[in-house]
Parts: structure tokens; C-alpha cells; sequence
């Protein structure tokens, strides 16, 4: 049962680890796009925020 626990807890640190590793050998394919796309994010979010601040 402890260590049944354990790892059910360990898993999802595991399989995060390993996606941010995968990720890292990812992005020096996708670090424009990255970067692109979270600029588009962030200009709609500051977009939103404008439009619907109460002025």
C-alpha cells in the first residue's frame, strides 16, 4: 500500500519530468513558433483586459 502510493504520487513528477526533457529537445525547432504564439497570447490578453477595463 506505501509504496503503491508512493509511486501512483511519484508518476505524474515522472511523466512531467520526462515531457519537460522532451520539450527542451523540442525547442530549438519550435522556439520561434513558441515565442510567436505567446506573443499573439499575450497581445489578446492585453487586448481583452483593454476592452473590458471599465474606463
Amino acid at each position: 500500500m506505501p509504496s503503491n502510493f508512493l509511486t501512483r504520487a511519484a508518476f505524474p513528477a515522472w511523466t512531467a519530468r520526462k515531457r519537460a526533457v522532451t520539450s527542451v529537445l523540442n525547442s530549438s525547432k519550435s522556439t520561434r513558433t513558441s515565442v510567436a504564439d505567446s506573443s499573439r497570447k499575450t497581445t489578446t490578453v492585453f487586448l481583452h483586459l483593454k476592452e473590458t477595463a471599465p474606463t
